[in-house]
């Protein structure tokens, strides 16, 4: 008996003992994951981490969601005894109706990019296409454009084969008063930060400067100030002739 219970005792211990180990090493590569640290490592260096925006969830509402908050706020400014809000239509119809409701409302808005995506074919970069995305309020991912009074915003990546090579950006102001003051603050936002200085040559449009990134020399980066509107690209720097030829059909 007693040999019995000694021996139940050590086959505890080593059950334990395994158990403990196998939790300890899966905790250890959970957060010392080689590879998961590489990734992280080379998603900061790359050049799509200056271009492409990472996720955030303000941004993921819908087309629909944002348009309604939008339409809220305008209604706030109406008189209480006008018909029911755009934005009381849209919440309590059925979403596959919402699209037709919006489409009616807003057809006479302007669409941004689209001139650019109609002239993307003097780039000269065979299979380019343009691939609208949420902007996020931040200029290359850098520049926070929150405060700057915009009346729309679009953005964009210029990709060839899935790979992505560029990215564009378009900023509607109230008037061309605006649209100058615009391109004066994000000059002063861009040289308020270490590493950066502009450099306004006004090459292109009424108004332009390059951003200077003392790390990112591969890329270029371009604000571009034409009428009411700013454009900003950031691209390759192989692929820099043919977008000052494409810059001089656009602008």
């Amino acid at each position: 008996m007693q040999k019995f219970t000694i021996f139940t005792i050590i086959l505890s211990t080593i059950v334990v003992t395994i158990i403990t180990e196998l939790v300890v090493q899966d905790y250890l590569q959970r957060v010392y994951n080689p590879t998961a640290l590489q990734t992280s490592t080379l998603g900061t260096n790359s050049f799509e981490s200056y271009i492409t925006p990472t996720k955030d969830p303000e941004a993921e509402k819908s087309t629909t969601e944002t348009l309604i908050e939008k339409l809220r706020e305008n209604d706030l400014n109406k008189d209480d005894n006008e018909s029911e809000s755009l934005a009381e239509k849209l919440q309590n119809i059925r979403p596959s109706s919402r699209d037709e409701v919006i489409k009616d409302e807003v057809s006479d808005n302007e669409i941004l990019l689209e001139r650019i995506d109609t002239l993307l074919p003097a780039l000269q970069l065979p299979g380019v296409k343009l691939q609208k995305a949420n902007y996020q309020n931040k200029l290359f991912q850098l520049i926070s454009t929150s405060e700057i009074d915009f009346t729309e915003t679009a953005f964009a990546t210029l990709q060839i084969d899935q790979e992505v090579i560029g990215s564009v950006y378009e900023f509607k102001s109230r008037t061309e008063i605006d649209a100058e003051k615009a391109f004066d603050d994000m000059r002063i936002l861009a040289n308020s930060f270490p590493n950066i200085t502009t450099n306004q040559t006004n090459q292109f449009g009424d108004k332009s400067f390059y951003i200077n990134h003392l790390v990112k020399v591969g890329e270029v980066f371009v604000v571009v100030q034409r009428d009411d509107r700013i454009y900003a690209f950031a691209y390759k720097k192989d692929y820099h002739e043919s977008f000052k030829t494409f810059f001089g059909v656009l602008f």
